[in-house]
């Protein structure tokens, strides 16, 4: 198994440096969660190592905040798909697990409050710099293409970091 798990992070750290444009050599350079997603990447490719974790770390408390409140409210904003039912693997917990003991509703009305804080924010953005954004979350523009910027991945940075100015 652990061969198998090997060969499966090789795999998808040489492709990885593909997108990114890099030798294969530099495999282990591309390891950061950040690098997985084409935003992640448009940030590693334009700014410098901080503010791109910086604006990485505002990028994924806006979409999890966004996430969890389409969760509360039933809804989702990926398509619906076919869905395959699976055997249920056997459940456990670790010694470092720290259970959410809110009730339901508490913890709707937390997801419902950390969304509209986050409208706020964005609210505060010129609309041009939210759409850029959201252009490049929902798949609407293609931000890096072997490792170039593309001029939606550039907006969306400038977006980002005028998303970074408000907070």
């Amino acid at each position: 198994m652990a061969e198998i798990k090997r060969e499966t992070m090789d795999v998808a750290l040489k492709a990885r440096c593909r997108q990114m444009g890099v030798p294969e050599e530099k495999a282990d350079e591309m390891r950061a969660a950040m690098i997985g997603e084409p935003e992640g990447r448009t940030l590693a490719l334009t700014c410098d190592p901080d503010t791109a974790e910086r604006l990485w770390q505002w990028f994924v408390t806006m979409t999890t905040a966004e996430a969890r409140y389409h969760r509360s409210i039933g809804k989702s904003i990926h398509a619906k798909t076919a869905k395959l039912e699976m055997m249920q693997e056997r459940f456990e917990t670790r010694d470092d697990d720290r259970p959410d003991l809110r009730t339901q509703d508490e913890r709707d009305r937390d997801a419902v409050t950390g969304w509209m804080r986050w409208q706020g924010y964005l609210g505060r953005l010129d609309a041009a710099d939210s759409a850029a954004i959201f252009r490049v979350y929902r798949h609407g523009a293609v931000a890096v293409v072997s490792g170039v910027v593309t001029r939606a991945g550039k907006r969306f940075v400038a977006a980002m970091l005028a998303l970074d100015r408000v907070m």
